[in-house]
């Protein structure tokens, strides 16, 4: 399992860092690649980070409804699994709702 992981979450994270450097479709590309990979190989609490991510990205290419899905589809598999935020995903999450604006 450990590389498998190992490389879920590097393209995860080039995925993040691919949006903080204004480039959202490769960080777009990461990020769905690394979806597919946690959904795939059953690690999907990976796939929490790929979806407030893939917020991010929605976020930077004005598209204020698909990141509020992505942050649904964060909040869902959350419960699913039974984690909590950590207190950066509680920052980043209040950060991206506060840019969705109201529903």
């Amino acid at each position: 399992m450990g590389s498998r992981w190992s490389t879920t979450l590097a393209l995860c994270y080039l995925g993040w860092v691919a949006v903080q450097q204004g480039t959202p479709a490769a960080a777009a590309a990461l990020l769905d690649e690394s979806l597919a990979l946690t959904e795939a190989q059953g690690m999907p609490q990976a796939g929490v980070l790929c979806h407030l991510g893939l917020a991010q990205v929605a976020l930077a290419t004005a598209e204020p409804r698909q990141a509020a899905r992505q942050l649904a589809a964060a909040a869902a598999l959350r419960q699913r699994l039974g984690t909590t935020l950590t207190p950066y995903e509680r920052q980043m999450v209040a950060r991206l709702e506060q840019a969705i604006g109201p529903p």
